[in-house]
């Protein structure tokens, strides 16, 4: 059983006359950046091939419910009572690889600055006894 390992999150819908990419970056413990870019063809006219006045209020209004959800469930996660659960072995395996992977590289760090460590005090020992 593994706990989430906090990422990146990205997302792109796209529609036949434009585009939305969304991107989450925590940026500490309890506030994330978000980006969002709209995109159109470059040869696409405002009133013509789209029109803002009908794609804003959906997705303002879908942000704004997204952001809500994420707002609720941060308050469930900083309860006392909140336990991680495991990641999902059919939709988040490519996810629970690269969190084994961080774990182990940063355990691996950990190991070698440890012997690091012991090593010179090893020598600062050794060198102390010769003086």
């Amino acid at each position: 059983m593994r706990p989430l390992c906090p990422r990146l999150q990205f997302w792109i819908h796209l529609s036949g006359d434009h585009g939305v990419s969304a991107r989450l970056t925590p940026t500490g413990p309890l506030t994330t950046a978000v980006r969002v870019d709209w995109l159109v063809h470059a040869d696409a006219v405002e009133g013509v091939d789209y029109s803002l006045s009908s794609l804003l209020p959906l997705w303002s209004r879908t942000s704004e419910q997204d952001w809500h959800l994420c707002e609720i469930n941060m308050q469930g996660v900083r309860s006392s009572a909140y336990t991680p659960g495991v990641l999902s072995e059919r939709k988040e395996a490519g996810l629970d690889r690269f969190c084994s992977w961080y774990v182990r590289t940063m355990q691996q760090g950990v190991q070698q600055a440890q012997q690091q460590i012991r090593d010179q005090a090893s020598q600062q020992t050794a060198d102390f006894k010769k003086s």
